[in-house]
C-alpha cells in the first residue's frame, strides 16, 4: 500500500455533496461543520466530496478542509486521487497533482456538443463557456479567482436554460442522443454523461478495496436532486436539510437518516452522532471477538 495512505479506524467512507450541504447555502462556510470532521480526520476516516465543482475549486478546498484525500468532481464526471496516495493508474492523467480517471467524455467534446444543438434547435441558454468570471462570480457570489477555477472544468457544462419548457424538453431529448444528460443542481443545469454521483461513488469505493483489500461502509450526505442516485447508492444516507426547512424526498436502499438543522450545521450534528454509534458498535464487535462471541 502506499504511503501516504493510512488505514482508518474505523472502515467506512464518507461521501459528500458541498454547496447546500457541508458548505453553506449562502455564504459557502464549513465552520458548522469542523467539529465533525476533526473527529472524522483524527480516525483517518475519509471525507471525500462528490460534487458538481471543478478540481480547480477542489484543490484550494481540501486544504482549507484538511482532507487530503480523493474527490469525484463534476456530478460524477471523474475520479481524482492526490499523485501519491494510491499505486499509479494506468487509466489516470496528471492534472494539478492528481491522477484523474474520467469516466465521461473531455470538456472540448461536450462545448463542441452543446455549440452544434445551439444551431441546430435555436436553443437559448448560456453556459459557462460563454460567461467570463466575472458573470460567473455575480451569479454565484463566489468572488472572481473561484469563479475562474469554476471554469476550469473537465468534463461537464453549467448552463442558464432561458428558453421555454418545450424547448427544454427538445434539448433534452438530442442531449440524450448524444450521450449526455442534464441534472439539476443548486443554481444550474450541468450536462453530464449519462452515469452520476453513484457510480462514481462505486468506482471510487472498488478502488479503495483493491488497494487496500478492505471492505468499506459507504456513508453519502447530501441535499440536492444531483445528489439522489447517491444517496439512494450509500449502505447510509443522509438527507441533509435545505435552508427553507424541506429535504429531498429520497429513500436510501440502506439506512436513511435526516438532519434537524440545514447545512453544515445538519452535517456536523448527523456526522457525530454517527461517529459516537459506529465507535460503540465497532468497540462492541472487538470485545466480542476478544471473549469469542
Amino acid at each position: 500500500m502506499h504511503s501516504r495512505f493510512k488505514a482508518p479506524q474505523l472502515p467506512i467512507l464518507v461521501f459528500t455533496d458541498l454547496d447546500g450541504t457541508l458548505l453553506d447555502h449562502d455564504n459557502y462556510s464549513f465552520v458548522a461543520a469542523q467539529p465533525a470532521l476533526s473527529r472524522l480526520s483524527d480516525l483517518n476516516i475519509p471525507v471525500i466530496p462528490n460534487t458538481s465543482k471543478t478540481l480547480a475549486e477542489l484543490e484550494t478546498l481540501s486544504k482549507a478542509l484538511s482532507t487530503p484525500h480523493p474527490c469525484i468532481v463534476e456530478n460524477g464526471s471523474a475520479l481524482c486521487i492526490p499523485q501519491d496516495y494510491f499505486a499509479p493508474s494506468p487509466d489516470a492523467a496528471i492534472v494539478h497533482g492528481y491522477q484523474v480517471i474520467r469516466l465521461a467524455p473531455e470538456y472540448t467534446t461536450v462545448v463542441q456538443t452543446l455549440e452544434r444543438l445551439r444551431k441546430e434547435l435555436g436553443a437559448d441558454f448560456r453556459g459557462f463557456h460563454d460567461m467570463d468570471p466575472g458573470e460567473v462570480a455575480a451569479q454565484t457570489g463566489l468572488s472572481t479567482e473561484d469563479a475562474a477555477r469554476a471554469r476550469q472544468r473537465l468534463c461537464s457544462e453549467p448552463l442558464l436554460w432561458k428558453d421555454s419548457p418545450a424547448a427544454f424538453a427538445r434539448f433534452e431529448s438530442a442531449l440524450k442522443r448524444q450521450g449526455f444528460s442534464l441534472t439539476r443542481g443548486g443554481r444550474y443545469w450541468h450536462v453530464v454523461a449519462q452515469q452520476g454521483k453513484a457510480t462514481a461513488m462505486k468506482a471510487m469505493l472498488a478502488l479503495y478495496q483493491a488497494n487496500t483489500g478492505q471492505h468499506f461502509t459507504t456513508i453519502a450526505l447530501g441535499d440536492s436532486p444531483n445528489d439522489w442516485d447517491m444517496l439512494r447508492s450509500a449502505a447510509i444516507a443522509i438527507i441533509v436539510r435545505r435552508p427553507d426547512g424541506s429535504h429531498l424526498d429520497v429513500e436510501g436502499t440502506g439506512r436513511t437518516l435526516r438532519t434537524e438543522a440545514a447545512g453544515p450545521s445538519g452535517w456536523n450534528r448527523s456526522m457525530q452522532d454517527l461517529i459516537d454509534e459506529l465507535t460503540h458498535a465497532h468497540q462492541q464487535h472487538g470485545a466480542s471477538r476478544r471473549h469469542g462471541g
